[in-house]
């Protein structure tokens, strides 16, 4: 998981928390509604009815933001794997699918992933070597 993928998850979960602490604290306004306006059942049912729709509005606007955050780490995550499997297919000097098996270790391994895109061609190359020569010498990298 690189640093856009940690930073996404840590603002959905943030969201998502911030979600729930909407929601109980309309709970807790609904229910100070309640006992301050116990002698005026009229008046609390207004307040209270109103106080609600706004707090399902308040939580559905929040769903919304969470479910968008969702989606932005969902393409996020597709644009980082189209990127690197661009960049892994484009090596010239592998066969496809030594290049395949490289890229389904990278795909495996975020933090050597994100090594690899930040690196030169050059670099890249020599990673790819190296990959190649322990792939060969005991079928594991």
């Amino acid at each position: 998981m690189d640093g856009n993928d940690k930073l996404d998850e840590e603002v959905y979960h943030q969201m998502v928390a911030a979600a729930v602490t909407v929601m109980a604290a309309g709970v807790a306004v609904i229910a100070a509604v309640n006992v301050f306006t116990s002698k005026h059942y009229k008046k609390r049912r207004c307040l209270t009815d109103e106080l609600g729709k706004k707090i399902d509005k308040l939580a559905k606007q929040v769903g919304e933001v969470a479910e968008a955050a969702e989606a932005l780490k969902n393409t996020r995550y597709q644009d980082y794997t189209t990127v690197l499997y661009e960049e892994v297919m484009k090596s010239e000097g592998f066969d496809e699918s030594f290049l395949g098996s490289a890229f389904d270790f990278l795909i495996d391994n975020d933090r050597t992933a994100t090594s690899f895109l930040a690196k030169s061609p050059k670099l890249r190359k020599q990673w790819l070597v190296d990959f190649h020569a322990k792939m060969d010498g005991n079928g594991s990298f």
